[in-house]
């Protein structure tokens, strides 16, 4: 039930980013009039972002709680893309792509380790594809309903693929976030909890070892007199 609201929160988090992406070049290159230079250094900041948060979140996911990972950095790239609305400046949109695809790609590695842990070793194939596939065609739907109401003959023309973005994520965390509150497996536990436990048996393991099994001394019974 958990992985599959995984990849539910997943598809629905893909949904925004299709809507943003494929118009965002356009959009700063002609609707602003910012230039096709600073367009494609936003695009370029975009995946910056995603490459310096990437690592940084697989190493957060793995010494914290990676639902917490996910939320949060999924909520970090909702409020950069949506503040993208009221963005009047180069320098701004700039500084919010950058971000944007820091909450994005942040949230990535959390989910991955996600799948992992909440599914068994009999469906972890299909979830991992299920996973894929939902995201896939989520940027693919975002996309496709963005292009029926984005102008890009206007200023505030993608402003509805930004609020579509913050929603879809969202909408996401809130998902993931409700799958997590549950823990009572082994695989769902938490790494440091995992390592606690794995040392304490590893400890009453060697301990037992050390000391081999305790041997009691050999019961005496009297001797019966002979009879006489």
């Amino acid at each position: 039930m958990r992985a599959k609201l995984l990849v539910l929160g997943s598809s629905i988090g893909s949904l925004g980013w299709g809507a943003v992406l494929p118009y965002q070049f356009a959009y700063a290159a002609e609707t602003r009039g910012w230039g096709l230079f600073l367009a494609a250094a936003a695009a370029s900041l975009f995946s910056l972002g995603a490459l310096v948060a990437a690592p940084i979140a697989g190493r957060l996911a793995d010494r914290f709680d990676p639902v917490l990972v996910a939320v949060v950095s999924q909520l970090i790239g909702a409020v950069a893309v949506g503040l993208l609305v009221f963005v009047g400046d180069a320098a701004m949109f700039l500084v919010g792509m950058l971000v944007f695809g820091l909450g994005l790609a942040g949230a990535v590695p959390a989910k991955q380790v996600l799948a992992l842990q909440w599914s068994s070793s009999g469906d972890r194939r299909k979830i991992f594809a299920y996973k894929f596939t939902g995201e896939s065609l989520g940027m693919a739907a975002g996309a496709f309903l963005a292009g029926l109401v984005v102008n890009l003959e206007r200023a505030d023309g993608l402003n509805v693929g930004f609020l579509m973005a913050a929603g879809g994520f969202v909408l996401s965390s809130v998902i993931i976030g409700f799958a997590g509150r549950v823990r009572g497996e082994w695989r769902m536990l938490p790494r440091s909890a995992r390592t606690a436990c794995a040392s304490t048996t590893a400890a009453s393991t060697t301990v037992a070892s050390a000391t081999g099994p305790r041997r009691h001394p050999p019961v005496s019974t009297p001797r019966r007199g002979r009879s006489r």
